[in-house]
């Protein structure tokens, strides 16, 4: 027995849970989420360059950053690059190794010099956005006593993850959950 199910994740996942709660898998399965390719490269020395991060317009990476500069990160030169919807969902599916090469080379392209660095890494975030927002903040289902909450709800944030959590525990909360 449990007091409530609340499903915490991306809405494919969200909705496999849900299946004794037929109307939350329903909204959930109606909010689709997208992939993003990230890639973390470290460099031996640090690039010359005049910004810590970008959002990059007119190519196939959206968000350029040097992880380094964030308070309390290890000092070597690391950054992080985020490839568009588009880009990352045409190769979804493909392996980690078949998509550094590409990045890099977008990488380089937008820094307008070469890049070599001395490690890359790519990874898959399968469900890193949702496709739009939906009209609620949460989904709640009282008398099943089920509940989602994600940023597929509420924002594709960080921010919006935070809020729909919260409009979920109101919810709960005035229902006459223990708080």
């Amino acid at each position: 027995p449990y007091d409530w199910l609340i499903a915490a994740l991306p809405s494919p996942q969200a909705a496999d849970l849900l299946v004794d709660a037929p109307t939350l898998r329903s909204e959930a399965l109606a909010c689709p989420m997208v992939a993003c390719w990230a890639l973390m490269m470290r460099f031996d020395a640090p690039l010359p360059v005049s910004f810590d991060a970008a959002f990059v317009a007119g190519s196939s990476l959206t968000w350029i950053a040097r992880n380094d500069s964030k308070p309390g990160r290890h000092p070597s030169a690391c950054w992080v690059l985020h490839a568009a919807r588009e880009w990352s969902d045409v190769r979804c599916e493909q392996t980690p190794e078949a998509v550094v090469a590409p990045m890099l080379a977008e990488f380089a392209r937008v820094l307008g010099r070469a890049v070599s660095p001395a490690t890359a890494q790519a990874h898959r975030w399968r469900y890193s956005g949702p496709v739009g927002k939906a009209e609620v903040p949460c989904l709640v289902d009282l008398t099943r006593r089920a509940g989602a909450c994600g940023d597929w709800l509420a924002g594709a944030r960080v921010e919006g993850a935070f809020q729909s959590a919260v409009a979920l525990a109101e919810r709960m909360i005035s229902a006459g959950a223990p708080g």
